[in-house]
């Protein structure tokens, strides 16, 4: 089914859904308080989820929370961030509840509008939380709903729109129930038979492995809706912030860090990128496998001191120290190599150690 978005109109968030603003919850009441209910934060690793708690404590604390499948939406932290419970929940302080109408709630109309809320996440940048009435007040755009000779179906009631317009739930419903979700498979078992142990693992310098540079700036009015990803800082979707109508600037088989939090992606497509993001290209024969493999140990290494807002620029990027395997001789002495390419000692990445793991893993034959 085709979307053909030049027929939605405007609605405001208020006029579909009801929010419900959350209250404090402590990791020592969820340890304190076991149960089943789950606890929505701002975060979004883990859909949100922050843990489970006991409903009836929930009640008697007079926690905000509902039974019933509903969305949630970040106030603070990774504001706008939405996403879905289907089996409800109890939110904190950071996040929201919005519920819909009990009449169209279903899990699909639920999903189709989780990830168009999703797409208003950008206006919640910067620090800006997400408030009861801005929030309300924002616009997104929907199908709507068209008699017999083609014209808008208004409703007089005014119930969701100033002009009448009615959401078009059942084409909603139908979009949902027609995306390709066939279970993903691998042939590969869970057993991993390769030692991870970093204790032999030495430190690599990012510019003797990438060549580092910035992303370019685009204004806004340079470009509409295409085919090239363009990459930002986002922390979701694998850096891409939407898809625009510029030829690449950069070729496939680079990895790119963001500024803001230093988050690192693997892209194997060709892209535009902005100058929040630094863009790596290797000195080597990098793959696929290889490159999962270093943004996993960029993101496990950096993640964590690139946080409250503190940006990660080029000459950071090229500061960055990382550890990594490192090739052995057939004697299981070092291997050294005497032209010192990759690091100052003559150590060398272990490239073929490094495609091997990747490939071991559950669904590494998928990539």
């Amino acid at each position: 089914m085709k979307i053909d978005v030049t027929k939605w109109k405007e609605f405001k968030i208020g006029s579909i859904f009801k929010i419900y603003n959350g209250k404090g919850i402590t990791k020592e009441e969820l340890e304190n308080n076991p149960g089943n209910l789950i606890v929505v934060q701002s975060g979004e690793e883990n859909n949100g989820v922050f843990g489970k708690i006991d409903l009836d404590y929930c009640r008697e604390m007079e926690y905000t929370f509902t039974e019933k499948s509903c969305l949630t939406v970040a106030r603070t932290g990774s504001a706008g961030f939405v996403s879905f419970q289907i089996q409800g929940c109890v939110v904190g302080d950071s996040a929201k509840i919005l519920l819909l109408d009990e009449k169209v709630a279903t899990t699909n109309i639920y999903l189709f509008l989780a990830t168009i809320l999703g797409a208003n996440k950008f206006k919640y940048a910067y620090g800006r939380k997400v408030t009861e009435n801005k929030y309300l007040n924002d616009i997104i755009q929907l199908p709507i709903k068209y008699d017999l000779d083609g014209k808008p179906l208004l409703d007089k009631t005014y119930k969701y729109s100033e002009d009448g317009y009615t959401p078009d739930w059942e084409f909603m419903e139908e979009f949902i129930n027609t995306l390709h979700n066939k279970p993903l498979t691998t042939k590969i078992k869970s057993n991993i038979d390769l030692d991870l142990s970093t204790n032999n693992w030495k430190e690599f310098c990012i510019p003797s492995l990438f060549k580092v540079e910035a992303g370019k700036y685009y204004n806004s009015d340079e470009y509409t809706e295409g085919d090239t990803p363009y990459i930002s800082a986002a922390d979701t979707n694998n850096g891409i912030g939407m898809l625009i109508d510029l030829p690449p600037d950069f070729t496939g088989n680079k990895i790119t860090i963001g500024k803001i939090g230093a988050k690192a992606y693997y892209h194997p497509y060709d892209f535009c990128a902005t100058s929040d993001v630094n863009i790596l290209t290797p000195k080597f024969n990098m793959n696929i496998f290889i490159g999962m493999f270093i943004v996993m140990v960029i993101n496990y290494s950096e993640n964590y001191k690139w946080s409250y807002g503190r940006q990660c620029r080029i000459g950071d990027t090229e500061d960055i120290i990382i550890k990594l395997p490192i090739k052995y001789n057939s004697d299981k002495s070092i291997y050294f190599d005497k032209t010192y390419k990759y690091s100052k000692e003559g150590y060398v990445p272990d490239w073929e150690f490094m495609e091997k793991f990747i490939k071991a893993l559950p669904y590494g034959d998928r990539l």
